[in-house]
């Protein structure tokens, strides 16, 4: 089976197809920092908050607050079973301020460059602190700081910069910061400035500063100044004040341990129109506004508690968009547990939340229960679920509490002791709603009665089952357990209106019926599935496992109403006859009828070392036609092995894939796990690792939480990815983020399309392949058919004409061009074939209302660089080229082009009957100024040659050749060749020089370049053998006709007494020089070696 995979983001979007392999797409990054505006979500003094390495800034209309925290601390607070010593220290904090001294309290904030997404704010239960529709920004400009001075802060890439612009005659020196809750302030000796903190140092770089005058940047050296903790700036070489001076340091955070703040995964959805939806738990939305050093959590001076939020992302359908950012919390921790979309595309999402503040509409208010830690997160106040309701647009539609006096929707795995306990499971559930958008959770609670609720506790926990309406209302809710544990973990609907729900219990006295398949607890640990009437009544319940451990972890239904379930096995779970099966894993789905009263297959997947591989993350089957194929989604590890309890088999290593996988090896067993298998389990179509593949990789994970497959197989899944500050989370290019901005974990989440999918593009050829809408009306003749479907083995390509009559079809070429020969209205259609597929065959189909317009153009041309080629076309009433430039006239049919680079012009051509857009691309062919030689040769006594050389890079050799080469002299002679033979000069005069043009002409196959070269030749004159350096002006020196020579003279002893490698004719005259006979031996520039003899005569 092929597949198409979308991946989205670190938070990140990518797409494979099964059978071909790894396939990346092109999407863009954007890590810039953001400026978040404040609409009452914060503090109002706080203008603006940006989010940075490992902390917060504050912004303030005369001041900026630093924050920052040690993120590595949140990794152990994640993993305490790892790290007990360093929790208990908890985590370090330390916040200063920069104020500037004597600012304008009336400067004006411009926020610049906003961003595309929009942020929302549900903090706490006062409406007038939520905040819809915030925007973020990457530059704020404060006008007037100072007098005359404006200061800028702004996103470098993902640094963050500032400025001062200093305007003509203003005064810098006013510019006072003042550097306040710093531990010390210094300037290095390098004349940088460190502010010491309690969690490292923040650097700002020796200030460069410059002015630009008259068109030039001029540097004005600058230095800190440092007084009492106030920082200014002095310059001293001065500067000019007629003219603005920009004063431009740099901030390095670079000794912070990592990035941005930790947000983990926990849960994703899809919504109506394949936008995925991911939400993970996120620290320092509410960052506490002190001063100083302190302590967050256990250990911590002040005790404050560490406070998470949940951070809800929405994407767009390819992942290239980050669309919305909603922030829900109150004042302890929060969770979101599984989201789903309704059929009006509002999503609702399943948490639990420590705040006794939550953001409520309805409903009861927060009770709580006793503190608790769970994967980090602070539940000081105990827990209660909630149910909210987000529109489209990001509003809050409605949200309400649902909770007793105990703990609910958790389960702490110190507290509720299963034997099969992962990494995550603390935080699990389900949320469901139906055609009707009745909404439906499966839960688990340790109050002994909640509002509300028929029944009351039975155990020590039981399951929570809760109906409600499209406005949340209760309409139905029960208690499910016996005497032990119970935990409801997933929910379903039928088409009658039943409620299915599956999940785990340790109690022998569970609620199943005799009349169900199985009516007693079988081990130590029990999967159960129970059916409730559309009304709330307990219609079949029944445990599900061996007698060992099992649990039913997700539940589905197929088209026939059979239920299905996934979960893990610890004991020798059965396997049915005939299916697909891999011996002794830890992994089962089994088939069970629509009354739960007999199984119809089961069978176990995975390793086959008798132990659980993977966490079970998503699971479906496909409805759609009656497939039946089987979707299971789920992550091993080292994350659950390390958690503790008995998942020391963890391992996905060994798991099959298939031949056409993403990836088929795990380095360290630590991966996501995807397969897809065929009806009642006949066979596997695929299988995949996905996930970070390194040896020192933490291990991709979720923190409990459900994604979702939807039913067109299309699976949308969260990761908490990267942890310890990793960055191997496979992303594409051009996802909205590519790296991990967090010194420990990040939300990733991937979309992947399993099916087969059938979708084409018609593009004109004449338009730059310009993309062709669907039922629309074209003036062409002429098209391509681009085939973008998904996973196809075959295909079939077909076209009718208006009244229905075949007129092409053809399965050979994947893309193709028609011309059309007369005008009407066509249907494509493009039909795919996979055996595999619940979908094959698929159809789709477009219309076009074809015009043949009769319009004529010049095809793309080429022209030598600096030449002139005229355009062409005709057929039309109207002309207009574009762009207009290098064209002597734009609105004509026929103007003339002068380009200097390669050009795409667009005609707007239109007649009585139709318009079009034509491109002509004109490349520019530029032969490039090559070097050449002109050397001299010559012996000491022959005539002068000359030696010519046009010196071609190895790229031009097969186009600028011996025969496009030519040497024209101005006596008229013509040499051929990029190096042609030596040239000797006729006619030679021994007194005086005489000078030549050379005409250099080359050429490559479509262009020439004719460059010219004066040189001279010299005189034939031999130096003379006696000099008389009297001054006289005649024979003062010793002249030598080519200068430039290398020249060694020796007395009559035979000592060197003058050396020289350019000889300019200077020897003779200096003092030192006495009467007598000298030695000479000269080489000149030509290649001429003389010697010989000079008396000199005083």
């Amino acid at each position: 089976m092929k597949n198409y995979l979308l991946l989205i983001l670190l938070v990140a979007i990518l797409q494979i197809s099964f059978a071909q392999g790894f396939k990346q797409m092109h999407i863009n990054t954007d890590n810039a920092i953001r400026f978040v505006e404040n609409k009452h979500q914060w503090e109002d003094t706080v203008r603006y908050r940006a989010e940075l390495n490992s902390g917060y800034l504050f912004v303030y209309a005369n001041a900026l607050q630093y924050s920052f925290y040690d993120g590595k601390a949140l990794f152990y607070r994640k993993h305490p079973e790892l790290f007990p010593q360093e929790v208990k220290n908890g985590i370090k904090a330390h916040s200063f301020v920069v104020d500037f001294l004597k600012a304008n309290p009336r400067t004006r904030i411009e926020a610049r460059r906003s961003n595309a997404e929009s942020y929302f704010f549900y903090k706490g239960n006062n409406p007038k602190h939520w905040a819809s529709d915030v925007k973020s920004y990457q530059e704020l400009y404060y006008h007037n700081l100072y007098k005359s001075i404006d200061y800028r802060i702004f996103s470098k890439g993902e640094n963050l910069k500032y400025e001062f612009i200093v305007k003509p005659q203003a005064d810098a020196r006013k510019i006072q910061m003042h550097i306040k809750f710093a531990d010390a302030v210094e300037i290095l000796p390098d004349g940088s400035l460190e502010i010491k903190t309690s969690v490292g140092s923040v650097y700002e770089k020796k200030p460069y500063s410059y002015q630009i005058i008259e068109g030039k940047k001029v540097e004005v050296p600058t230095e800190f100044v440092l007084k009492k903790n106030v920082v200014s700036f002095y310059f001293p070489k001065g500067y000019d004040k007629d003219y603005p001076l920009i004063i431009d340091p740099e901030l390095i955070f670079s000794t912070y341990s990592g990035g941005r703040s930790d947000n983990w995964g926990n849960t994703a959805t899809f919504d109506n129109n394949g936008k995925l939806y991911s939400a993970g738990t996120t620290y320092g939305t509410d960052f506490p506004r002190f001063t100083g050093a302190i302590k967050i959590g256990s250990g911590g001076l002040n005790n404050q508690d560490l406070r998470s939020d949940i951070a809800l992302f929405r994407y767009n359908a390819t992942g290239t968009t980050l669309e919305q950012l909603i922030f829900i919390g109150g004042n302890s921790s929060e969770v979101a547990h599984s989201l789903v979309v309704d059929k009006d595309n509002r999503l609702l999402i399943l948490g639990t939340t420590s705040s006794t503040n939550f953001p409520i509409t309805m409903g009861s208010i927060f009770v709580g229960g006793s503190s608790v830690n769970l994967l980090g997160n602070d539940y000081a106040n105990g827990s209660d679920i909630f149910v909210m309701k987000i529109n489209p647009n990001g509003s809050l539609n409605r949200s309400r509490l649902i909770g007793g006096t105990g703990n609910d929707g958790i389960k702490p795995r110190d507290i509720a002791i299963t034997f099969i306990h992962n990494y995550g499971d603390e935080l699990r559930g389900d949320i469901y709603t139906d055609e009707n958008k009745n909404v439906y959770i499966a839960s688990t609670t340790r109050s002994s009665s909640i509002a509300g609720i028929s029944g009351s506790l039975q155990g020590s926990q039981d399951g929570l089952v809760v109906k409600m309406d499209e406005n949340l209302n209760f309409l139905w809710g029960t208690y499910l357990g016996g005497s032990g544990l119970d935990f409801a973990l997933s929910i379903k609907t039928n088409t009658a209106g039943e409620v299915y729900v599956g999940g785990g219990t340790t109690s022998n006295n569970f609620p199943a019926t005799a009349s169900g398949m199985h009516a007693t607890a079988r081990g130590s640990d029990d999967g159960f599935i129970a059916k409730f009437s559309p009304t709330g009544t307990l219609l079949q319940a029944t445990y599900v496992g061996t007698s060992a451990a099992d649990m039913v972890f997700l539940i589905d239904l197929d088209a026939e109403q059979n239920v299905y379930a996934f979960g893990q096995t610890f004991g020798n779970y059965p396997v049915s006859a005939g299916v697909y099966n891999n011996p002794n894993s830890g992994q089962f789905i089994h088939k069970i009828n629509a009354n739960l009263n007999a199984s119809l297959w089961s069978t176990r997947i995975g390793a086959g070392d008798g132990n659980p591989d993977i966490s079970p993350t998503a699971f479906m089957v496909v409805t759609e036609n009656n497939c039946g194929n089987i979707y299971i989604a789920g992550w091993g590890g080292n994350t659950n092995r390390n958690s503790g309890g008995n998942n020391n088999g963890s391992d996905v290593s060994n798991m099959p894939t298939t031949s056409d996988a993403i990836r088929r090896n795990s380095v360290n067993g630590s991966d996501f796990y995807l397969a897809v298998y065929r009806k009642d389990m006949q066979g596997l179509i695929y299988a995949t690792f996905f996930g970070e593949n390194s040896t020192d990789e933490n291990g991709d994970h979720v923190d409990g939480g459900t994604s979702r497959f939807s039913k067109d197989g299309t699976i949308y899944h969260v990761v908490c990815a990267s942890c310890r500050g990793t960055n191997g989370f496979p992303t594409t290019q051009g996802a909205w983020s590519r790296s991990n901005g967090s010194s420990n974990c990040n939300n990733a989440a991937f979309k992947i399309a399993f099916d087969i999918s059938a979708d084409f593009q018609a593009q004109d050829p004449k338009n730059g392949f310009a993309v062709i809408k669907k039922d629309s009306v074209v003036c062409v003749d002429r098209l391509f058919f681009k085939n973008l479907s998904i996973g196809a083995q075959g295909f079939l390509w077909q076209i009718f004409d208006e009244n229905g009559n075949l007129i092409f079809s053809q399965n050979t070429q994947r893309d193709f061009f028609f011309d059309f020969t007369k005008g009407g209205i066509y249907t494509v259609r493009l039909t795919i074939f996979n055996n595999s597929s619940c979908k094959s065959p698929l159809i789709v189909e477009q219309k076009y209302d074809i015009t043949i317009p009769g319009f004529v153009i010049t095809d793309s041309l080429s022209v030598c660089q600096g030449s002139s080629v005229q355009l062409s076309a005709s057929g039309a009433v109207s002309y207009q080229w574009s762009p207009p430039t290098y064209l002597n006239n734009p609105n004509i049919p026929n103007p003339i082009a002068t380009p200097l680079e390669d050009i795409t012009y667009t005609l707007l051509l239109q007649n009585d009957s139709c318009t079009a857009q034509r491109k002509i691309i004109i490349k520019v062919d530029k032969l490039p100024e090559l070097d050449y030689e002109v050397r001299l040769v010559k012996d000491c006594f022959s005539p002068y040659s000359v030696k010519f050389r046009l010196i071609v890079p190895d790229s031009l050799l097969l186009d600028v050749t011996d025969d496009r080469v030519t040497w024209t002299l101005s006596n008229g002679v013509i040499l051929q060749g990029i190096e042609p033979p030596l040239y000797t000069f006729p006619n030679q005069n021994d007194e005086q020089g005489q000078n030549y043009t050379v005409t250099l002409s080359y050429a490559s196959r479509k262009c020439q370049k004719v460059v010219q070269r004066e040189f001279e030749i010299p005189s034939l004159r031999i130096p003379p053998n006696t000099i008389t350096p009297n001054g006289d002006g005649i024979n003062d020196t010793f002249a030598i006709e080519e200068k430039g020579a290398k020249l060694t003279i020796w007395n009559r002893w035979g000592k060197p007494i003058y050396k020289t490698d350019n000889y300019q004719n200077e020897w003779g005259m200096q003092k030192e020089i006495v009467a007598g006979l000298y030695y000479y031996q000269y080489e000149t520039p030509s290649g001429a070696v003389c010697k010989g003899w000079i008396q000199v005569m005083k």
